[in-house]
Order: structure tokens, then sequence, then C-alpha cells
């Protein structure tokens, strides 16, 4: 009688895997052009997760893949994977911030803490938003150049205030149609 064969797959290697850490991946690597030093969250939460996503490393940072149990197999791939991509965050900090979640453990842990402390828009940020969208003229900027001045202020008032969305089944309030009518107003305002 034969005896089953198990065939274990080492997934660091696996280039798809979650766990591939390519060999010019180091702990040191900057994601983002501008470090985040309190200002602008918004902005460099979008970059570092368009390079988190393009390393395939997101699952650490939003919650997706949480730490493996100590009798995991792949535990200690999990750990170089997440002291990795920790010490890609802390590179793309400013060091007072960096200061304030060097000592977290998980990805999970320092990203929540930079949300807490960060990611929360308030009514002054929306204010100052609103005076640089109303004091905009184009000056002497070319079209392309004012357009693009106005739609990154639009984008971030729309992160900073997002517009409600509805829930219910069908929209029979039409809440949604009335928000994209006053978004399309918004819009050709600035055209």
């Amino acid at each position: 009688m034969e005896s089953a064969t198990r065939i274990s797959f080492d997934q660091t290697q696996n280039l798809g895997s979650v766990y591939y850490i390519h060999p010019s991946d180091h702990s040191t690597l900057k994601l983002v052009t501008m470090p985040f030093n309190g200002t602008r969250f918004a902005d460099w939460k979008r970059s570092i997760v368009i390079s988190l996503v393009s390393k395939n490393k997101l699952a650490f940072v939003d919650g997706s893949l949480p730490k493996l149990e100590d009798n995991s197999s792949d535990l200690k791939a999990w750990e170089r994977c997440n002291t990795m991509v920790i010490g890609w965050i802390l590179t793309s900090l400013e060091r007072t911030v960096a200061k304030n979640v060097m000592y977290y453990n998980t990805t999970r842990d320092v990203w929540i803490n930079l949300e807490d402390k960060f990611g929360q828009s308030s009514s002054t940020q929306l204010y100052h938003i609103q005076e640089d969208l109303a004091s905009l003229t184009q000056s002497g900027s070319n079209i392309a150049e004012y357009y693009t001045k106005a739609k990154a202020l639009w984008d971030e008032l729309d992160n900073v205030d997002p517009l409600f969305i509805c829930s219910c089944n069908g929209c029979k309030c039409d809440t949604a149609k009335t928000i994209c009518s006053s978004k399309k107003i918004k819009e050709s305002s600035i055209s």
C-alpha cells in the first residue's frame, strides 16, 4: 500500500502569494515620494494603499490577514511580511509621526492608530478646502493647470466631506438621484 505523500509548497516563493517578498524589497523601501508629516492624510493614505496593492500586501493593513496562530506553518512568513510592511509605513512617515506608532507589533495596529489620529475629517479641514476653492483663480496658468488644481481640491473636498450614500433597497427615497444631480452641478461649476 502506498503512503500518501504531502507536498508542501513554500508560499514565500509563489509570486501570487501575500507572503512573497521580491528580492528588491527591503524594510526601508520608500513607497511614497513625500513622507507624511501630519497633514493631508487622505493623500498619503491613497499613495500608500496604491503601493501596498501593487506589492500584494494590503491584507496586512486592512485586517483581512490577521496574525496567524502560533502553530501555523506560515507564521514565520506572516511575521516577516508584517515586519516588512511596518518598515515601509515607518519609512513613509516623518520622524515625529513615526515615533507615535513605532512600537506596535502588527501593521493593522499601526494603521488603526494612524487612522484614529489623522484620518478624521474636521470642520477646520473642510473650511480650508472651501476657502482654497473660493480663492482659486486661473491667473496666469493655462486651462489644464487651472482644471487640475480645481479638480484636486474637489477630490479632497469629497474625501473630507463625503456625500451621504443611500442604503435603502432600490433607492425609494431618491437620495442617490439628488446627490448625483448636485455633484454634476458642482463639477460643472469648475469647467
